[in-house]
């Protein structure tokens, strides 16, 4: 299945502000009676927000350096590795649900934001698999990395939802 070519890193930027955005008018929507009072909430939250992407950005861009084995041929990213993800859906719903703190809900999805939009951006299923889930031991189908893209803005979808409430 050859998906549409979104990796041009305006692309990639296009698709993290766009989900910003979106997670940010739900998030003034809920509170938008008592916006008033609420303004403090609302600038943590997008705080946190901007800080989960720059989390990402980091690890890819600065730290990837620091804890990058010179004998090894190639090194991924912590933030690119299926360990990573796998333990970002569970600390995800412990930090949204039971933390209480804005910043934190946005720190969180700010990484969702920042997973999802590296795997919409990808040319191929392959890449994905290439420098995203390179610890699988058998590839997945483009079948497969479309229900998982899905699945990941399901979750997306859900977490602002209880972050929300």
């Amino acid at each position: 299945m050859n998906r549409p070519s979104f990796s041009t890193p305006s692309a990639v930027w296009l698709w993290r502000v766009s989900l910003i955005l979106v997670i940010l008018a739900i998030s003034l929507i809920r509170h938008l009676n008592v916006l008033s009072v609420m303004w403090v909430y609302v600038v943590w939250f997008g705080s946190g927000l901007v800080l989960g992407i720059l989390v990402d950005i980091l690890d890819k861009r600065v730290l990837l350096k620091k804890y990058q084995d010179p004998q090894a041929t190639s090194t991924q990213p912590v933030t690119s590795s299926l360990l990573f993800y796998l333990s970002l859906i569970p600390l995800s719903l412990f930090v949204i649900t039971s933390s209480g703190s804005a910043l934190g809900a946005g720190l969180i999805l700010g990484l969702w934001v920042a997973v999802l939009s590296d795997f919409v951006t990808a040319p191929n299923s392959d890449f994905i698999r290439l420098n995203y889930l390179y610890q699988l031991k058998r590839p997945l189908t483009d079948v497969q990395t479309t229900w998982l893209i899905r699945g990941g803005f399901f979750w997306l979808l859900l977490l602002t939802i209880l972050a929300m409430f």
